[in-house]
């Protein structure tokens, strides 16, 4: 299939999307400029590799002024392709494409990112949009706001699909589960683990003495492990008889560790390298969806249940006989040492879990798994603190995106005065001396900071960082740092006039729109309400709106449209 998009800049949560779509279809984009000059040119810095890009104009956007290059383009090029999409219709170069096509007869769809339904336009405008609008064979829209603005428009409904508007990939969502090097270094100093790579196993040798888990069989393995590597038993005190065994074997790599609270355990499961449940019987083995939650391939037993459900073999891990102690061995002593397995099946992990809490039921399943997020988040937020000196007293409050009146900066700041002392808000991705640096001053508010741009792995740790997001915006047609922020399991508030915090977060974070008092209650409420599903919803929501799964649809609305 031979996809062509009219577009306007080449943003990078659009190249993105574009890529992924270019290894099911023969895309080319065609560019209407080379850049946005409002916009940071560092943030523009995703490369088009799975699809063809033709650049119309030099330089930068200017979607106002009288431009024929995409009727200049299409003029030669048209009757090349099989689809036609216009995505960003309100450029004039865009109405006048569209002018094009319909005037040759040439079947187009139309896409937006977002759209909010105008108040008191003028009749001109309405017309030009109903021209646009009306005439395509399809739409692509991100949500029922965008549907409803395309309907009011002459779109029909039916021909309307809905596609997950996201910047975040399947990938994006192992890296923020992910944990770094550095950051399983801090945790093993804590923990005092020496070894250079760890292998745990979770459970209690009162099941059966040791042998309903399996321990002996794993003791066995240790026995034959080479080099550094530490296995630790986690779970309650071992019986006597592995307790002589490690002596009598000078086991000194293999650890018993007792009893622990949760958050200790969870710094094992984000320490470790491999997770291994070497269980004789297990109706279900919740371990195991925790320890695929912290990121680790994992190695069960055909006994375990969760096993069999979650793991695959060469995917995730492996799945092994406990009658074959040479397979076991080999299994684990072969992974441990593989460094690229170990990333890529963990990997794997984090995205077999994720598509797997879209449909458990089980209250127990999903108590599980919302504990092991919200411990995987308090992780990433000990570590990221720790990197950017910020004390753990403090609150943390974050918004990312541009210093402008659009976005409700001065709201959030009056807000700033109505909420406890004991939260800081930081703000990224403008000037440090801009208008809002001066009023946060004005208002005596010393615990506002203001940071310059950052690139996403910069970004990355001030997400982990913060206990709260806020978009105070007076207008957005879409909002993707809603996205990123749900993606780091942050609770989110906005307001109404965000498309993204409509179509995503549930009513209790959303207010209206430039009311200051308002916000700064929904800001308090957040930091006052323990909801311990939270980070379930927020998991599962950012699953829903990958780029993956947005190409999916693109890609079956194309064929759709061939065929109707």
């Amino acid at each position: 299939m031979r996809v062509l998009y009219l577009s306007g800049i080449p943003a990078p949560y659009r190249v993105d999307l574009f890529n992924e779509m270019g290894k099911k279809v023969q895309l080319t984009v065609a560019f209407l400029a080379e850049y946005q000059s409002e916009r940071n040119k560092a943030w523009q810095s995703s490369k088009a590799e799975n699809f063809r890009t033709v650049f119309l104009n030099k330089g930068a956007l200017n979607g106002k002024r009288i431009d024929l290059s995409m009727v200049r383009y299409l003029r030669v090029h048209a009757s090349e392709f099989d689809v036609i999409v216009v995505h960003g219709y309100s450029f004039t170069a865009s109405v006048l494409a569209i002018a094009w096509l319909r005037l040759h007869g040439v079947r187009f769809g139309i896409e937006a990112d977002g759209a909010i339904l105008p108040r008191g336009e003028n009749a001109l405008k309405t017309l030009l949009k109903r021209f646009c609008i009306r005439k395509a064979a399809f739409w692509l829209s991100s949500g029922k706001a965008t549907t409803d603005f395309f309907v009011h428009y002459g779109a029909k409904r039916e021909n309307c699909f809905v596609y997950p508007f996201t910047s975040i990939s399947r990938r994006d969502i192992v890296q923020a589960n992910w944990f770094t090097k550095d950051e399983k270094k801090r945790l093993r100093e804590k923990l005092g683990i020496r070894e250079e790579k760890v292998v745990i196993t979770v459970g209690r040798f009162s099941y059966d003495g040791g042998y309903g888990k399996g321990y002996d069989l794993l003791m066995k393995v240790a026995e034959r492990l080479h080099g550094d590597v530490g296995v630790y038993f986690l779970g309650d005190e071992p019986t006597k008889e592995f307790t002589d065994w490690k002596e009598a074997r000078g086991l000194s790599k293999v650890h018993f560790i007792g009893y622990m609270q949760k958050a200790e355990l969870s710094e094992y499961y984000a320490c470790a390298d491999l997770f291994v449940l070497l269980t004789r019987g297990d109706v279900w083995g919740l371990a195991v969806n925790e320890a695929m939650v912290f990121g680790l391939p994992v190695i069960t037993t055909s006994q375990c249940l969760a096993g069999l459900e979650l793991v695959q073999d060469g995917v995730n891990g492996a799945i092994v006989s406990v009658e074959n102690e040479d397979t076991i061995f080999d299994s684990v002593s072969g992974l441990i040492r593989d460094e690229e397995k170990l990333r890529s099946y963990g990997e794997k992990s984090v995205e077999m879990i994720a598509a797997y809490t879209l449909e458990a039921s089980s209250p127990a399943h999903l108590q599980a798994l919302s504990e092991a997020l919200r411990a995987v988040r308090q992780i990433h937020r000990d570590c990221a603190r720790a990197r950017l000196q910020i004390g753990e007293e403090r609150k943390l409050i974050l918004y990312v995106g541009q210093m402008i009146y659009r976005k409700g900066i001065d709201v959030l700041l009056s807000a700033m005065r109505l909420i406890p002392g004991d939260c800081d808000l930081y703000l990224i991705g403008g000037k440090t001396d801009n208008e809002y640096a001066q009023m946060a001053a004005s208002y005596g508010l010393s615990h506002v900071r203001f940071f310059d741009f950052m690139g996403k792995e910069q970004l990355k740790l001030y997400y982990q960082a913060a206990d709260l997001f806020v978009l105070p915006t007076r207008e957005d047609i879409w909002g993707l740092v809603v996205n990123e922020a749900l993606n780091y399991g942050l609770p989110v508030v906005s307001t109404y006039g965000c498309v993204a915090a409509c179509e995503m977060l549930p009513e209790g974070s959303l207010v209206q729109v430039a009311d200051e008092k308002k916000l700064a209650g929904a800001v308090s409420d957040a930091f006052s309400t323990e909801d311990r599903l939270w980070q379930l919803y927020a998991f599962r929501k950012t699953w829903e709106y990958t780029i993956e799964n947005s190409s999916r649809v693109h890609i079956e609305t194309f064929s759709g449209s061939l065929h109707s």
